[in-house]
């Protein structure tokens, strides 16, 4: 039944829809459009709407014609494309909590298969909702100046034009050591 319904609603969403229209012109000179006729009514007739086309410029110009003299043109090979990734993780930290006085902390990532520089892909790291300005090429990486408190980390794996390929998050707690005098 359920698919009964849904094939009539999608098959009323592409059907086109024609109505007459009427022009009423009243006495004070005013203009009315209707789709109910009254008898000062004049029926419209529909306008077609011109489009245009414009024809594109091929791509790539046709090949030199060769004769048999010439050596037949060589095919390049297409270049290769990136492979999926099938997992990117964060493996360290493990804890949520860090204790560390050097205001730092190194994040591993596990990432297969291996980052694909080659193809512009790079690390992205939003810091409690900031973008840093920097770029990873590594699976290991440092951020310094991380003052002490909870922060949000987003890993981001990105392609050449900033395009999201995989994600990670983690909510972290950088404390100090304290060392108390006996």
């Amino acid at each position: 039944m359920l698919r009964i319904i849904l094939s009539c609603t999608i098959s009323l969403l592409f059907t086109t829809v024609h109505a007459t229209v009427y022009k009423i012109i009243n006495d004070d000179g005013s203009v009315h459009y209707s789709d109910k006729a009254d008898h000062k009514a004049k029926v419209i007739a529909p306008q077609i709407l011109h489009t245009y086309q414009p024809e594109l410029p091929s791509k790539t110009a046709p090949p030199p014609a060769h004769t048999s003299n010439d050596a037949p043109l060589s095919k390049t090979p297409k270049p290769a494309t990136a492979k999926r990734y099938r997992q990117f993780a964060i493996i360290s930290p493990t804890d949520s909590i860090i204790r560390s006085n050097s205001e730092s902390i190194t994040l591993q990532l596990a990432i297969k298969p291996v980052l694909q520089t080659q193809y512009g892909h790079r690390i992205s790291i939003i810091l409690d909702g900031k973008r840093l300005p920097q770029f990873w090429s590594s699976h290991r990486i440092t951020i310094n100046n991380i003052t002490p408190g909870t922060h949000t980390l987003h890993i981001i794996l990105v392609d050449k034009t900033n395009r999201p390929l995989a994600k990670r998050s983690r909510t972290i707690t950088l404390l100090r050591n304290i060392i108390r005098k006996k």
